[in-house]
């Protein structure tokens, strides 16, 4: 029997191990009962805080770990539990809403990084939900030129990725983090931007008309909040 220890609290508890050996479980931390984070635990790197979805005030829980490292499970923010996903290569993640607000909950997750759970429904009725990696909608590995019509994709962590030609018409990037990323030429007419990081990313000659501008961060690092509701003018 081995002692996996804490994140700094008093109490944890392991949920899951895969072919590996790695662990994922929950925490206590900050000698705080009250607070638990998520963790990965391996042989080689011992325990690992995934961190939240929320501020310092907020909780995670972590409830399944597939044999590719992924860890899926559930943490708090704005008053709500939201799924998440997270992998070694990158961080953690929110996984969308069938309403696009309120409560979701990952339970598992496959080889192939599909995850399960259930969502809320705008009319408050839960509906059990399957969320898929972006590689399984027919995507090459950089995305670029990828048919993306209408997917939700809120809080998509796509820092520096290659969306270049890609068709985001109409899709929920609302959250998401695309500092950084290749958009050139993309048709992101309608495309909801709300909450939307988009600092250092190349828009030229991407179709930007319809878009929803809120609350977003643009290219050039102003808020389109400042910039009269929109970031067109500060784009690159």
């Amino acid at each position: 029997m081995i002692d996996l220890g804490t994140l700094g609290g008093p109490h944890s508890e392991a949920t899951a191990v895969n072919a590996n050996g790695q662990i994922a479980g929950s925490s206590n931390v900050d000698d705080d009962q009250f607070k638990t984070h998520a963790f990965s635990w391996t042989p080689a790197g011992g325990m690992i805080d995934l961190g939240v979805l929320g501020d310092t005030f907020d909780s995670s829980e972590a409830v399944a770990v597939n044999d590719r490292g992924q860890v899926v499970g559930v943490s708090s923010r704005a008053g709500f539990w939201r799924a998440f996903s997270w992998t070694p290569a990158g961080r953690m993640v929110e996984l969308p809403a069938l309403g696009g607000t309120g409560t979701t909950a990952a339970v598992a997750v496959n080889a192939s990084g599909q995850v399960v759970g259930s969502s809320f429904t705008t009319d408050g009725n839960l509906r059990p939900v399957l969320w898929q990696p972006i590689a399984n909608l027919g995507c090459n590995a950089t995305l670029a030129g990828c048919n993306l019509r209408g997917d939700n994709l809120a809080g998509a962590y796509l820092n520096g990725a290659n969306l270049s030609g890609s068709n985001l018409r109409g899709a929920n990037l609302t959250r998401s983090t695309l500092t950084g990323a290749n958009l050139a030429g993309a048709n992101m007419q309608g495309t909801n931007l709300t909450n939307a990081n988009l600092a250092g990313a190349n828009l030229a000659g991407a179709n930007v008309r319809d878009v929803i501008w809120s609350h977003t961060i643009c290219p050039d690092g102003t808020n389109s909040d400042a910039n009269g509701g929109t970031c067109k003018g500060h784009l690159r």
